[in-house]
């Protein structure tokens, strides 16, 4: 049986995830049209029968505030940088999704949940950061399970994990195996992508990573995942699906070309290969990005058909790897 698979995971998390970055008023626009785009991204995975996770922030879950509000945990991170805490900021989301497209997300959670394959997990309940000070692991544990309880209605969502910002915390894994995670995603091993607090980037950092995009500098392969000590499976991040960038559009066909080659060399070599995004990357140029993802599926609908490559979600990838010898 071929080993290795394509896996796609998307960090859903629409304003939540860059409160601290930027304003709703400076990007109304572009997380509207991130928004729609989501519908067209379901009919392209479902066209090329493709299977992805969307870790998906808690709070996204709620059908209105009160919603949200009874499921806050007691107990909650007390960030040193007051601009990371997002329960300080609820008093100024509005009341349900009509009113507040940006902070909540239960009809595109429906529509996701409706579509084949595609599985629903956790991008922890506040958008957690798990390396800042002033959080604990009885803090993040507290957010797990909030996680678990307000997307109860489409599953064991916390089976299935990704770390806000990759702030993956070791010391926290024993927590994974009481909260239940089964799987969870880690950076590639390359320097730049180590997980680290966001006073610890910087723009070295953030320059080799660019240039990742372009230039192979490091492996995109997932490797043979195994189970940590928590028995849960880390699935290894390949490359990021950088959002299209007009003012350097005569380099995107490079881009494109890193990303195929990665996925040839996975489907050729029985690996895995590990590509995500936020779907709020496709609010701006949406329709370039859109035509990017369907040409990256087309490449991995030939590749299927070559090398037998699967698709699969995190949950499936990391039950295929429970089951190896």
């Amino acid at each position: 049986m071929t080993q290795g698979s394509f896996i796609i995971s998307l960090d859903f998390e629409l304003h939540w995830g860059v409160r601290d970055l930027v304003s709703v008023s400076e990007k109304k626009g572009h997380f509207l049209r991130a928004r729609e785009a989501i519908p067209e991204t379901l009919r392209i995975f479902k066209e090329h029968d493709v299977h992805a996770t969307w870790a998906t922030v808690g709070f996204l879950f709620a059908r209105h505030k009160r919603h949200l509000l009874d499921h806050l945990p007691e107990l909650r991170p007390k960030y040193t940088k007051r601009r990371l805490d997002p329960y300080s900021f609820l008093d100024e989301i509005g009341p349900d999704e009509r009113s507040d497209p940006f902070h909540y997300a239960p009809s595109l959670l429906n529509a996701i949940a409706e579509v084949a394959g595609q599985e629903i997990g956790s991008h922890t309940f506040s958008h957690y950061y798990c390396l800042e000070d002033g959080q604990t692991e009885q803090a993040f544990e507290a957010d797990l399970q909030a996680a678990a309880a307000i997307g109860e209605p489409f599953g064991e969502v916390t089976k299935v994990l990704v770390f806000p910002r990759g702030q993956h915390n070791p010391a926290y894994d024993s927590a994974l195996g009481r909260r239940g995670v089964r799987t969870y995603r880690i950076p590639p091993a390359f320097y730049p992508y180590r997980p680290r607090r966001t006073d610890e980037e910087n723009l070295v950092q953030r320059g080799l990573r660019l240039l990742d995009s372009y230039v192979p500098l490091a492996g995109s392969s997932g490797g043979t995942p195994k189970a940590d000590p928590s028995g849960a499976v880390p699935l290894r991040a390949g490359l990021f699906l950088r959002p299209y960038s007009r003012s350097s559009r005569h380099l995107e066909p490079i881009r494109v070309h890193r990303i195929k080659r990665a996925m040839r060399d996975a489907a050729q070599e029985g690996r895995d290969f590990h590509l995500w995004w936020h779907p709020h990357n496709f609010g701006t140029n949406t329709r370039e990005n859109l035509a990017i993802l369907r040409d990256l599926l087309d490449e991995y609908r030939v590749l299927r058909e070559r090398h037998g490559w699967p698709s699969r979600n995190m949950g499936e990838a990391a039950q295929e790897a429970r089951e190896q010898p």
